[in-house]
């Protein structure tokens, strides 16, 4: 984590962490806490692969159990359903993952397709950049971000119900995330996400 004192040096605004434990447990970390603080004190958005345990122990890795860190899984390309091996128990820390997104990504240059969680975060991350781009209040207030990107999603076929917090176990949301439904409703509903200069000079 010692990284994050670089990013707060040099102004970033958002990190994507395809990484996790080589053997998850479950159990939400310290590790995860700091960043967790950094986030709640500087605004940085951290987005962050679920895992790709399902298969096994389908825990959740860290830094992706935090609380105020997009935990992403992993769903097929066609945004039907959840891919089985994405990750999705916790025993300590918050219901994850929080979304899903598709995860197979194909690099030209290696001639080369890579799939997993990982792909799924660094997708939902430049998703997350290019709608910072367009609304730099975003920078400042990763809770609303995730709202958007949470709350404009394709709903995947799924038979579980929703957990007390609303979260379903194995896909949180219920669906993938939907870029361009995300930005109509931003354009659509840009008085509720945002607060003008002049009001924010107010405050």
């Amino acid at each position: 984590v010692d990284e994050f004192d670089w990013f707060l040096d040099n102004g970033v605004h958002i990190v994507n962490m395809s990484y996790g434990e080589a053997n998850p447990t479950g159990y939400y970390n310290n590790d995860t806490a700091y960043i967790d603080a950094i986030v709640n004190t500087y605004g940085i958005t951290c987005i962050a692969a679920a895992g790709n345990e399902g298969e096994t122990c389908a825990y959740v890795n860290n830094p992706a159990l935090g609380y105020n860190i997009l935990g992403i899984g992993q769903c097929d390309n066609d945004n039907e359903s959840e891919m089985i091996a994405s990750s999705y128990l916790e025993e300590t820390g918050p219901e994850k993952p929080n979304i899903m997104c598709r995860g197979q990504v194909y690099i030209p240059s290696l001639r080369e397709s890579y799939t997993g969680t990982s792909c799924s975060s660094a997708i939902v991350s430049g998703v997350s950049a290019l709608l910072m781009e367009k609304y730099p209040d975003f920078k400042l207030f990763p809770e609303r971000l995730f709202s958007v990107l949470c709350a404009t999603n394709d709903s995947l076929y799924s038979t579980e119900g929703a957990t007390y917090n609303g979260l379903r176990e194995r896909n949180g949301v219920g669906g993938a995330i939907d870029p361009l439904q995300a930005y109509q409703n931003i354009i659509n509903e840009e008085h509720l996400f945002f607060t003008t200069n002049e009001y924010a000079g107010e405050a």
